[in-house]
């Protein structure tokens, strides 16, 4: 919760900028994806985009 309460102090009020944090002190690690494509959903923003049924279909033709 530290982190989180930092990322959001450092404008980033979304969970990457706590996760990007605990990276950078290397308390976490990641999973290379590839060239797979990933969607935070941590805003109202990003919650209304799975709504989107066309979505999924844009982000696999990228």
């Amino acid at each position: 919760m530290d982190r989180l309460a930092s990322a959001i102090k450092n404008g980033n009020a979304g969970l990457a900028g706590a996760c990007n944090a605990a990276m950078i002190e290397g308390t976490v690690g990641g999973i290379y994806m590839g060239d797979l494509e990933w969607q935070d959903v941590d805003t109202p923003e990003t919650y209304a985009n799975l709504n989107d049924p066309g979505l999924l279909l844009r982000m696999l033709q990228l």
